[in-house]
Protein backbone atom coordinates (compact mmCIF):
# COMPACT_ATOMS: atom_id res chain seq x y z
CA UNK A 1 0.00 0.00 0.00
CA UNK A 2 3.04 2.28 0.53
CA UNK A 3 1.19 5.08 2.32
CA UNK A 4 3.05 8.22 3.33
CA UNK A 5 4.23 7.62 6.94
CA UNK A 6 2.65 10.95 7.87
CA UNK A 7 -0.78 9.35 7.68
CA UNK A 8 0.16 7.13 10.61
CA UNK A 9 1.20 10.01 12.90
CA UNK A 10 -0.83 9.84 16.10
CA UNK A 11 -2.12 6.33 15.30
CA UNK A 12 -1.72 3.55 17.89
CA UNK A 13 0.51 5.61 20.18
CA UNK A 14 2.84 3.61 22.42
CA UNK A 15 1.17 2.25 25.54
CA UNK A 16 -2.41 2.65 24.30
CA UNK A 17 -4.85 -0.25 23.84
CA UNK A 18 -4.58 0.34 20.07
CA UNK A 19 -0.80 -0.06 20.31
CA UNK A 20 -1.01 -3.39 22.13
CA UNK A 21 -3.75 -4.65 19.81
CA UNK A 22 -1.51 -3.89 16.84
CA UNK A 23 1.47 -5.65 18.42
CA UNK A 24 -0.58 -8.82 18.88
CA UNK A 25 -1.99 -8.67 15.34
CA UNK A 26 -0.46 -11.27 12.99
CA UNK A 27 2.23 -9.76 10.79
CA UNK A 28 0.33 -10.49 7.58
CA UNK A 29 -2.69 -8.49 8.80
CA UNK A 30 -0.91 -5.73 10.69
CA UNK A 31 -0.68 -3.32 7.75
CA UNK A 32 -4.40 -3.71 7.01
CA UNK A 33 -5.26 -2.90 10.62
CA UNK A 34 -2.89 0.08 10.63
CA UNK A 35 -4.59 1.44 7.51
CA UNK A 36 -8.03 1.17 9.11
CA UNK A 37 -6.76 2.92 12.25
CA UNK A 38 -5.24 5.67 10.07
CA UNK A 39 -8.57 6.16 8.28
CA UNK A 40 -10.40 6.31 11.60
CA UNK A 41 -7.89 8.91 12.82
CA UNK A 42 -8.46 11.05 9.71
CA UNK A 43 -12.23 10.92 10.16
CA UNK A 44 -12.05 11.67 13.89
CA UNK A 45 -10.02 14.82 13.21
CA UNK A 46 -12.98 16.26 11.33
CA UNK A 47 -14.77 16.75 14.64
CA UNK A 48 -11.88 16.94 17.12
CA UNK A 49 -9.55 19.48 15.50
CA UNK A 50 -10.03 23.22 15.97
CA UNK A 51 -10.94 24.90 12.67
CA UNK A 52 -13.19 27.57 11.24
CA UNK A 53 -16.78 26.41 10.84
CA UNK A 54 -16.74 26.94 7.07
CA UNK A 55 -13.53 24.95 6.75
CA UNK A 56 -15.03 22.13 8.80
CA UNK A 57 -18.19 22.13 6.68
CA UNK A 58 -16.10 22.03 3.51
CA UNK A 59 -14.06 19.10 4.81
CA UNK A 60 -17.16 17.23 5.96
CA UNK A 61 -18.74 17.76 2.55
CA UNK A 62 -15.67 16.39 0.78
CA UNK A 63 -15.48 13.37 3.06
CA UNK A 64 -19.22 12.71 2.68
CA UNK A 65 -18.60 12.43 -1.05
CA UNK A 66 -15.55 10.26 -0.40
CA UNK A 67 -17.61 7.91 1.75
CA UNK A 68 -20.08 7.62 -1.11
CA UNK A 69 -17.20 6.86 -3.47
CA UNK A 70 -15.93 4.25 -1.01
CA UNK A 71 -19.35 2.62 -1.00
CA UNK A 72 -19.13 2.37 -4.79
CA UNK A 73 -15.55 1.10 -4.71
CA UNK A 74 -14.02 4.26 -6.20
CA UNK A 75 -12.38 6.27 -3.36
CA UNK A 76 -9.78 8.92 -4.24
CA UNK A 77 -7.95 9.71 -0.97
CA UNK A 78 -4.77 7.62 -0.51
CA UNK A 79 -5.85 6.28 2.89
CA UNK A 80 -9.39 5.51 1.72
CA UNK A 81 -8.00 3.76 -1.35
CA UNK A 82 -5.73 1.66 0.86
CA UNK A 83 -8.66 0.81 3.17
CA UNK A 84 -10.80 -0.14 0.17
CA UNK A 85 -8.05 -2.43 -1.12
CA UNK A 86 -7.78 -4.36 2.15
CA UNK A 87 -11.58 -4.63 2.51
CA UNK A 88 -11.97 -5.77 -1.09
CA UNK A 89 -9.28 -8.40 -0.56
CA UNK A 90 -11.30 -9.79 2.36
CA UNK A 91 -14.67 -9.32 0.60
CA UNK A 92 -15.84 -7.07 3.44
CA UNK A 93 -18.44 -4.31 3.34
CA UNK A 94 -17.30 -0.80 4.35
CA UNK A 95 -20.50 -0.37 6.41
CA UNK A 96 -18.62 0.09 9.74
CA UNK A 97 -16.49 2.87 8.19
CA UNK A 98 -19.66 4.62 7.03
CA UNK A 99 -21.15 4.21 10.51
CA UNK A 100 -18.03 5.83 12.00
CA UNK A 101 -18.32 8.78 9.60
CA UNK A 102 -21.98 9.29 10.55
CA UNK A 103 -20.90 9.53 14.21
CA UNK A 104 -18.22 12.08 13.28
CA UNK A 105 -20.81 14.21 11.47
CA UNK A 106 -22.98 14.14 14.57
CA UNK A 107 -20.11 15.25 16.79
CA UNK A 108 -19.03 17.96 14.36
CA UNK A 109 -22.56 19.39 14.31
CA UNK A 110 -22.55 19.45 18.14
CA UNK A 111 -25.62 17.21 18.10
CA UNK A 112 -24.32 15.33 21.12
CA UNK A 113 -26.20 12.56 22.96
CA UNK A 114 -28.58 13.90 25.59
CA UNK A 115 -29.22 10.75 27.64
CA UNK A 116 -27.09 7.81 28.82
CA UNK A 117 -28.81 5.46 26.36
CA UNK A 118 -28.16 7.85 23.49
CA UNK A 119 -24.54 8.16 24.59
CA UNK A 120 -24.10 4.37 24.54
CA UNK A 121 -25.68 4.18 21.10
CA UNK A 122 -23.40 6.93 19.83
CA UNK A 123 -20.37 5.21 21.40
CA UNK A 124 -21.15 2.04 19.45
CA UNK A 125 -21.33 3.99 16.18
CA UNK A 126 -18.18 5.96 16.89
CA UNK A 127 -16.32 2.78 17.83
CA UNK A 128 -17.47 0.92 14.71
CA UNK A 129 -13.96 0.65 13.27
CA UNK A 130 -13.37 -2.19 15.75
CA UNK A 131 -16.14 -4.09 13.95
CA UNK A 132 -14.23 -3.54 10.70
CA UNK A 133 -10.99 -4.75 12.28
CA UNK A 134 -12.78 -7.82 13.66
CA UNK A 135 -13.86 -8.60 10.11
CA UNK A 136 -10.23 -8.38 8.95
CA UNK A 137 -9.04 -10.70 11.72
CA UNK A 138 -11.78 -13.29 11.20
CA UNK A 139 -12.24 -12.95 7.42
CA UNK A 140 -15.98 -12.55 7.96
CA UNK A 141 -18.52 -9.74 7.82
CA UNK A 142 -18.42 -7.60 10.94
CA UNK A 143 -22.21 -7.53 11.05
CA UNK A 144 -22.74 -11.29 10.74
CA UNK A 145 -19.48 -12.76 12.03
CA UNK A 146 -19.40 -15.08 15.03
CA UNK A 147 -18.17 -12.36 17.39
CA UNK A 148 -19.95 -9.29 16.02
CA UNK A 149 -21.52 -8.45 19.41
CA UNK A 150 -18.11 -8.65 21.09
CA UNK A 151 -16.58 -6.29 18.53
CA UNK A 152 -19.44 -3.82 19.05
CA UNK A 153 -18.95 -3.81 22.82
CA UNK A 154 -15.18 -3.40 22.55
CA UNK A 155 -15.67 -0.48 20.15
CA UNK A 156 -18.20 1.08 22.51
CA UNK A 157 -15.84 0.68 25.46
CA UNK A 158 -12.94 2.16 23.48
CA UNK A 159 -14.94 5.30 22.72
CA UNK A 160 -16.13 5.69 26.31
CA UNK A 161 -12.64 5.23 27.75
CA UNK A 162 -11.14 7.81 25.39
CA UNK A 163 -13.78 10.36 26.32
CA UNK A 164 -13.92 9.65 30.05
CA UNK A 165 -10.13 9.68 30.40
CA UNK A 166 -9.98 13.01 28.56
CA UNK A 167 -12.59 14.45 30.92
CA UNK A 168 -15.04 15.15 28.11
CA UNK A 169 -18.63 15.83 29.11
CA UNK A 170 -19.86 13.71 26.21
CA UNK A 171 -23.41 13.50 27.54
CA UNK A 172 -25.44 16.69 27.96
CA UNK A 173 -28.63 15.65 29.71
CA UNK A 174 -27.42 16.24 33.28
CA UNK A 175 -28.28 19.00 35.71
CA UNK A 176 -24.82 19.42 37.21
CA UNK A 177 -21.17 18.47 36.79
CA UNK A 178 -21.40 16.13 39.81
CA UNK A 179 -24.43 14.38 38.34
CA UNK A 180 -22.61 14.07 35.02
CA UNK A 181 -19.51 12.60 36.70
CA UNK A 182 -21.58 10.09 38.66
CA UNK A 183 -23.51 9.02 35.59
CA UNK A 184 -20.38 8.58 33.49
CA UNK A 185 -18.90 6.44 36.28
CA UNK A 186 -22.04 4.30 36.21
CA UNK A 187 -21.71 3.98 32.45
CA UNK A 188 -18.11 2.83 32.84
CA UNK A 189 -19.26 0.19 35.33
CA UNK A 190 -22.06 -0.93 33.04
CA UNK A 191 -19.76 -1.25 30.04
CA UNK A 192 -17.19 -3.14 32.14
CA UNK A 193 -19.83 -5.74 33.04
CA UNK A 194 -21.42 -5.95 29.58
CA UNK A 195 -18.07 -6.39 27.86
CA UNK A 196 -17.09 -9.09 30.34
CA UNK A 197 -20.23 -11.07 29.49
CA UNK A 198 -19.67 -10.55 25.77
CA UNK A 199 -16.07 -11.77 25.96
CA UNK A 200 -17.22 -14.95 27.70
CA UNK A 201 -19.25 -15.86 24.60
CA UNK A 202 -16.23 -16.11 22.28
CA UNK A 203 -15.82 -19.80 21.36
CA UNK A 204 -12.50 -21.30 22.41
CA UNK A 205 -11.83 -22.17 18.77
CA UNK A 206 -11.92 -18.48 17.81
CA UNK A 207 -9.91 -16.97 20.65
CA UNK A 208 -6.59 -17.23 18.84
CA UNK A 209 -7.71 -15.15 15.85
CA UNK A 210 -9.41 -12.61 18.13
CA UNK A 211 -6.36 -12.36 20.41
CA UNK A 212 -5.51 -8.76 19.33
CA UNK A 213 -9.00 -7.60 20.34
CA UNK A 214 -8.91 -9.67 23.55
CA UNK A 215 -5.73 -7.82 24.52
CA UNK A 216 -7.40 -4.48 23.79
CA UNK A 217 -10.48 -5.54 25.76
CA UNK A 218 -8.38 -6.54 28.78
CA UNK A 219 -6.73 -3.12 28.89
CA UNK A 220 -10.04 -1.32 28.38
CA UNK A 221 -11.66 -3.28 31.22
CA UNK A 222 -8.85 -2.25 33.60
CA UNK A 223 -9.49 1.39 32.72
CA UNK A 224 -13.28 1.06 32.90
CA UNK A 225 -13.04 -0.54 36.35
CA UNK A 226 -10.89 2.34 37.58
CA UNK A 227 -13.36 4.91 36.22
CA UNK A 228 -16.27 2.98 37.71
CA UNK A 229 -14.54 3.26 41.08
CA UNK A 230 -14.13 7.02 40.83
CA UNK A 231 -10.62 7.27 39.40
CA UNK A 232 -9.90 9.44 36.38
CA UNK A 233 -8.04 6.52 34.80
CA UNK A 234 -6.13 3.36 35.69
CA UNK A 235 -2.77 3.68 37.43
CA UNK A 236 0.51 2.18 36.16
CA UNK A 237 0.37 -0.40 38.98
CA UNK A 238 -3.05 -1.57 37.80
CA UNK A 239 -1.68 -2.10 34.30
CA UNK A 240 1.36 -3.86 35.78
CA UNK A 241 -0.96 -6.26 37.57
CA UNK A 242 -2.62 -7.10 34.25
CA UNK A 243 0.74 -7.74 32.59
CA UNK A 244 1.82 -10.02 35.48
CA UNK A 245 -1.45 -11.94 35.23
CA UNK A 246 -0.92 -12.36 31.48
CA UNK A 247 2.59 -13.70 32.03
CA UNK A 248 1.33 -16.12 34.68
CA UNK A 249 -1.32 -17.37 32.26
CA UNK A 250 1.34 -17.76 29.58
CA UNK A 251 3.48 -19.90 31.87
CA UNK A 252 0.44 -22.01 32.80
CA UNK A 253 -0.34 -22.53 29.11
CA UNK A 254 3.27 -23.59 28.45
CA UNK A 255 3.93 -20.58 26.30
CA UNK A 256 0.93 -20.93 24.00
CA UNK A 257 0.05 -17.28 24.59
CA UNK A 258 2.35 -14.68 23.01
CA UNK A 259 4.69 -12.86 25.36
CA UNK A 260 3.32 -9.51 26.54
CA UNK A 261 4.80 -6.90 24.19
CA UNK A 262 7.49 -4.68 25.68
Amino acid sequence: MNLDPGYFAGVARAGTPDHFMLLFTPADERENVRVLLALEHLLSQLSSQSMESQVRLSKLSWWAAEMERLGHGEPTHPVTRAAHACLAEKHLSPAPVLKKFAAVVREASQNLPGTPDELLEHAASSGAMIEQIAGILSNSSASTGPCSDVATEIGRARYLVKNLAAGHQCATGFDSANESSAMLGQLAGRQHAVMGRALATIPVSLRAEFLPLLVMAALLRVRLAAMRDGQSDATPSQFSSLILAWRSARRASRGKLPAWPQ
